[in-house]
């Protein structure tokens, strides 16, 4: 996760109690990824290098993508948490719902990863 120079310098910087906090903050703190277009190809592979890196991922694909499910059981067996959200990309209220999904179950969403392109949400922004 952090090379131990990194850490050497940042324990020379800080108060031993802040240090501990700072250091617990870290181990505890898990970033949350949503991928679309998981079901195969790029999409897949970025999932799964996302999980590797120690993300949380939710994976989303088109209604009826059986592979969603079986790349769920593939993430969760390298102990990260991740779940199918089915939606259709191009439809905006779909959209919205999938976002807000991933934040309910997954407590936050830090990275999204668009291997289908949201097609005409291109320069809007949602609060969640």
């Amino acid at each position: 996760m952090y090379k131990s120079d990194q850490v050497q310098k940042i324990t020379q910087l800080l108060p031993t109690e802040l240090l501990t906090t700072f250091l617990a903050m870290i181990a505890t703190t898990t970033k949350v990824a949503l991928v679309t277009g998981a079901a195969r190809g790029i999409g897949r592979a970025v999932a799964l290098r996302l999980a590797a890196d120690g993300f949380d991922v939710a994976v989303n694909d088109l209604p009826n993508s059986p592979e969603l499910d079986g790349l769920v059981r593939e993430i969760e067996k390298t102990g990260r948490r991740s779940f199918a959200v089915p939606a259709d990309v191009s439809l905006e209220p779909e959209v919205v719902k999938m976002i807000q999904d991933v934040v309910r179950k997954l407590g936050s969403l830090d990275v999204v990863s668009l291997s289908k392109v949201f097609c005409g949400l291109y320069a809007r922004a949602y609060t969640l």
